[in-house]
């Protein structure tokens, strides 16, 4: 949370129309974990682990919809800045792997900026997961930047066709340093375009709130579903 990205979604008025308006559900929940208070009550995944009150379980748990849903926002709003930045991209192309069934979460149409088609993977992590809370907690950004390290290592192979990026970002609003390289060629080429210097800013805040609304169902599905396995099993 120390980061300076973490902070975008509340530096400005939220608008609908650039993806930043939480939800009356969404907003208390994403300043609740902003700020390390309450945002749940105590319950039982379905994967029959225990529910604490600051989501941190159910923003590592892989069961639920919701995980996937924001995966697919987040990596929608990266497609969406590249376009904007004159790069046309495509999201979940199949066949890019010859040999097995690896698929990117996106790719630009033509070279980007090594003279080859840039591709991306992003991912979400827990900032508070046990398994990188120890890390986090020394380091800003730690947990996402170790996300990129595997993701780099997992098609290295693949470098000398496509420009590979991975984007790593955090649930309490870190991103990884390679994601925020991106975020910063996506930036200045939209700038180049359209001249505006809020560019960089507006980019940061769409990517943010896509998170953190995502943070937000994710916490709200996992709690709803323990409260209505409490209600059928009550007498």
């Amino acid at each position: 949370a120390s980061t300076p990205e973490s902070a975008a979604p509340y530096r400005t008025l939220p608008n609908g129309r650039d993806g930043t308006r939480l939800t009356n559900i969404e907003l208390p929940i994403a300043i609740g974990l902003r700020l390390g208070l309450p945002v749940a009550a105590p319950g039982t995944c379905e994967c029959q682990q225990p529910l604490d009150v600051y989501g941190d379980h159910a923003l590592s748990c892989n069961r639920g919809v919701e995980r996937l849903r924001r995966h697919d926002e987040l990596n929608a709003r990266i497609r969406d800045s590249l376009n904007e930045a004159g790069s046309l991209s495509i999201l979940e192309p199949a066949g890019l792997a010859a040999r097995d069934a690896r698929r990117f979460d996106g790719v630009t149409v033509a070279a980007y900026e090594r003279g080859r088609p840039m591709a991306w993977d992003a991912t979400v992590i827990h900032t508070c997961a046990p398994s990188h809370l120890h890390a986090s907690a020394v380091t800003a950004r730690a947990a996402a930047a170790s996300a990129e390290a595997r993701k780099q290592n997992k098609c290295a192979d693949l470098s000398v066709q496509y420009d590979f990026r991975p984007f790593g970002a955090e649930t309490l609003g870190a991103f990884g340093p390679q994601a925020l390289d991106l975020v910063e060629s996506m930036s200045a080429r939209t700038f180049n375009q359209c001249g505006d210097p809020g560019t960089r800013s507006r980019i940061l805040r769409r990517l943010a709130a896509a998170i953190q609304a995502g943070n937000a169902r994710r916490i709200v599905e996992a709690h709803s579903r323990a409260h209505q396995e409490r209600l059928r099993a009550a007498p």
